[in-house]
């Protein structure tokens, strides 16, 4: 079906530029990069991005009509590089009833006492993979997709990784999303020999893992993610479920935190080391922290405020790509089915109605004010049906290794951290390595 788009709704062309392509504007700043448009065209206009004109749509209100009518959406469109990279069966991709049987069976796996439980493992974990670092340096962006990596695997299976896995599986995952950026150009991006070859040894990998567990049915009751997905599926659904959808939806559970999760803690850490104040007063709170004997966060305001604060201002994923699935009107402005269009979900985190200084990492405010986070307004883990459905895991794993490093650890880095953002699949440091030691704290 062609797209039509209302020729009433605004568009947003970039000062110096002839063809509205907000590209360049997005990879240099992506959180902020449409917060002009919205203050000088409301929350509905047009831009290009991506190789096409989208509309936008931004702001709280924006948010409360998209994560409030789930119906409208077409996932199966919109989220076709998840299709064509692993299959129909690919959790993001699907929608209504389908979409929600298969989440209610992945739910079983997140809950948040079993998570807990595994908290010990994952601190040990990232210990032993900054005590293997030659005289403690690394580069922190990989280290932290690295070590989020093996943290889950401990709680997905219990096991350790083979060597190298954990670097495969990170490059593999910014493989993977680098095509949404790519346009038709994807499909030749899907046949890099490489990126081919990663996905393979990551799918044997994991194939061998679902084997070990179908020939051992008392492995079924161990206490961790995998154990308890399963148990979700009825003998009826496993019997004709391909071998390919676990493979897949293992995958799917290992490399999501790789990226977005890893850069709450990486910046976490840059923002924290920023502060003088901050940091000391964290690590304050952080002498008696044990996470063998973690149970919540109710006794670490600072250390979850820390999470919240990085999570606003350094959003892993600032828009989303939908395609409108039925006609609807927002704000007097009428689109059509079919229009491509963006969600702008973190776009309030900078608004000045929702946050004071929204332009400033203050943690504070979410010790301040309990009512923060506003869950119309905080979007890292987006909102509605299609919520991050690994997010309480999401939300652990950064407490954790934050908790863990600034505890435990002074980091050194080569040069001084700019604290500037680029878009590299997700929301990152603008320089391209962080070269960091870490030193061991008396």
């Amino acid at each position: 079906m062609p797209t039509s788009i209302s020729p009433a709704i605004p568009l947003y062309q970039p000062p110096g530029r002839s063809d509205g392509d907000m590209n360049p504007t997005y990879f240099s700043g992506p959180s902020t990069a449409f917060l002009k448009p919205y203050q000088e065209m409301g929350p509905v206009f047009r831009t290009r991005i991506f190789g096409q004109e989208q509309v936008a749509l931004g702001g709280v209100e924006a948010n409360r009509f998209v994560w409030g009518n789930n119906d409208l959406w077409d996932y199966h469109t919109s989220n076709r590089m998840f299709r064509e990279q692993f299959s129909d069966r690919y959790l993001n991709q699907l929608d209504g009833a389908e979409y929600q049987h298969k989440r209610r069976r992945v739910n079983q796996g997140f809950k948040p006492s079993m998570l807990a439980s595994h908290a010990g493992s994952m601190a040990e974990v990232l210990h032993r993979e900054i005590a293997k670092l030659p005289e403690g340096r690394t580069e922190l962006r990989l280290f932290c997709m690295r070590a989020v990596i093996k943290m889950t695997s401990q709680v997905l299976l219990q096991t350790d990784l083979p060597d190298g896995m954990d670097t495969t599986m990170a490059i593999s995952n910014k493989e993977m999303l680098r095509a949404s950026s790519l346009g038709w150009k994807r499909w030749l991006w899907y046949q890099y020999p490489p990126k081919r070859f990663r996905r393979w040894k990551i799918f044997k990998f994991l194939g061998q893992v679902i084997d070990e567990r179908d020939a051992n049915p008392q492995a079924k009751n161990n206490d961790d993610i995998l154990s308890l997905i399963l148990q979700a599926i009825t003998p009826e659904e496993r019997a004709s479920m391909p071998r390919h959808e676990l493979i897949h939806d293992l995958s799917q559970l290992f490399m999501a935190g790789s990226t977005t999760s890893s850069m709450i803690i990486c910046w976490a850490l840059l923002q924290s080391l920023a502060d003088e104040s901050w940091l000391g007063e964290l690590r304050t709170e952080l002498a008696p922290w044990d996470a063998a004997n973690l149970t919540g966060m109710a006794n670490f305001p600072r250390l979850k405020a820390t999470g919240l604060e990085t999570e606003r201002m350094r959003p892993g994923v600032p828009v989303f790509n939908r395609t409108c699935g039925k006609d609807f009107e927002f704000e007097g402005h009428a689109v059509k089915a079919g229009t491509p269009v963006l969600h702008l979900h973190t776009l309030a985190h900078f608004l000045e109605e929702c946050y004071e200084d929204p332009l400033v990492f203050r943690p504070q405010r979410f010790m301040e004010n309990p009512d923060l986070p506003d869950r119309w307004v905080h979007g890292t883990y987006g909102g509605g049906a299609h919520q991050c459905v690994g997010q309480p895991l999401a939300r652990l794993q950064p407490a954790i290794a934050i908790a863990e490093i600034l505890r435990n650890y002074d980091l050194e880095f080569d040069e001084k951290p700019s604290l500037e953002e680029r878009y590299d699949s997700v929301t990152a440091p603008r320089e391209k390595a962080l070269m960091v030691r870490f030193v061991k704290r008396s």
